[in-house]
């Protein structure tokens, strides 16, 4: 998997601009890195992103109660105020 973002025009022009004059600027950028550094991962759960993911954007307690009903541990104990809060949206009145 390569991590790094497309490369636009803007950028190889302004690459070619200030690299251009060096004769092993292509070999270089053909040839690629010759590092195989792996980086670990330190970060876990909410962490690893800054906050859960909430791809149908509820209200994040309403979308921690429903990580809670269906399991998740990392959202903690499911509570009868989760069931609540969840009843309340059912019928539309959040």
């Amino acid at each position: 998997m390569n991590s790094q973002q497309p490369i636009g025009e803007e950028d190889i022009n302004e690459a070619i601009k200030a690299y251009g004059d060096n004769p092993s600027f292509l070999k270089k950028i053909l040839e690629g890195s010759k590092t195989q550094k792996k980086v670990d991962n330190f970060l876990e759960g909410q962490n690893l992103a800054q906050n859960f993911n909430n791809p149908a954007g509820l209200p994040q307690d309403l979308y921690e109660a429903i990580m809670r009903q269906y399991g998740k541990e990392e959202f903690g104990p499911y509570t009868t105020d989760d069931m609540t809060l969840i009843q309340q949206y059912n019928k539309g009145l959040i």
